[in-house]
């Protein structure tokens, strides 16, 4: 058994003494002014938080189309690197091809002679 109660009851608060119904009505009214701003304040901050979050979110996303980008340029300038190293094995094979047959034409002439 627990000597626990429960916690006592709020009494409504009691208007100062001395403040008569016009005066707390505009005490009233400036609360709810209060209360008014507070809550358009945290509107204001969800929203901005909500903006951040997208701007987040779409930076992320530029920073990953960019990535993509940077290696789909990097990819293509090793193709273009491997092409070139292959036309240079093609022009070496021509040019050695073009040594040979300077050297049997001319073996052929020596030949002829």
């Amino acid at each position: 058994m627990s000597d626990e109660r429960p916690p006592p009851k709020r009494q409504p608060r009691r208007p100062p003494p001395g403040l008569d119904g016009e005066a707390l009505g505009l005490l009233h009214e400036e609360q709810e002014r209060l209360r008014q701003i507070a809550e358009t304040a945290r509107a204001a901050s969800e929203a901005a938080r909500v903006a951040a979050e997208s701007a987040r979110a779409a930076s992320e996303e530029a920073r990953v189309e960019a990535d993509t980008a940077r290696q789909a340029a990097v990819d293509a300038v090793r193709e273009t690197a491997a092409t070139l190293e292959g036309t240079l094995e093609q022009m070496k094979a021509v040019e050695q091809l073009r040594r040979s047959l300077r050297d049997i034409r001319s073996v052929d002439k020596l030949g002829s002679n």
